[in-house]
């Protein structure tokens, strides 16, 4: 089934409507596309659910984005409290985002 929805861009509250910049993109799909996502996606997510790791962020059940984001700026203030001296590299924030990240952990 070919998945069709019509793009509705929706501006964010408070926001000057004359830049582009603060718009949602919001894909507004048909009923009988979102049936078949629900009966396959129930299955799959319980069977990768044990599969991923507890860091891994996203739209799943009892998880945040914002949860790693607070794992790190905890282990850079708790970097900083041990007087580490230059960069700090945080390879766990790697894992989770696939991208390497370097934090100044100096005061």
């Amino acid at each position: 089934m070919e998945r069709r929805g019509s793009l509705r861009l929706l501006l964010k509250p408070h926001k000057p409507d004359d830049d582009p910049a603060p718009y949602h993109p919001v894909t507004l799909t048909s009923n009988p596309c979102n049936l078949p996502e629900r009966i396959f996606s129930r299955p799959v997510r319980g069977h990768l659910e044990d599969k991923l790791q507890p860091q891994q962020p996203g739209l799943r059940p009892h998880r945040s984005t914002v949860d790693p984001l607070d794992l790190l700026l905890r282990k850079v203030v708790q970097s900083s409290q041990l007087r580490w001296p230059g960069r700090c590299l945080w390879t766990a924030l790697a894992r989770s985002t696939g991208s390497i990240t370097t934090l100044s952990s100096r005061r």
